[in-house]
């Protein structure tokens, strides 16, 4: 599950999500290119379990996300990431 991610909204590709593993956790960075208008989320979708990894917010020109999730929560499958 560790890897490089594109983060889609609407079909279209609009950031990346780095994605590692340590202990018991998947780390999620994610920077992404947004209007703005609107509050989005980021959710991550991992075979039939989906989870809400929060709001990104302004940083350096780019919307950025940091956060955790156990491993445990998403089980296997392909990931997918969207806004």
């Amino acid at each position: 599950m560790e890897g490089v991610f594109d983060i889609t909204l609407g079909g279209r590709s609009v950031g990346q999500a780095t994605v590692f593993q340590k202990g018991l956790y998947l780390y999620f960075d994610c920077r992404c290119r947004l209007s703005g208008e609107t509050v989005c989320r980021i959710w991550v979708r991992c075979g039939e379990k989906e989870v809400d990894l929060g709001i990104p917010v302004p940083e350096n020109g780019w919307f950025c996300l940091h956060s955790r999730v156990p491993a445990k929560r998403l089980g296997n499958g392909e990931l997918t990431v969207r806004a």
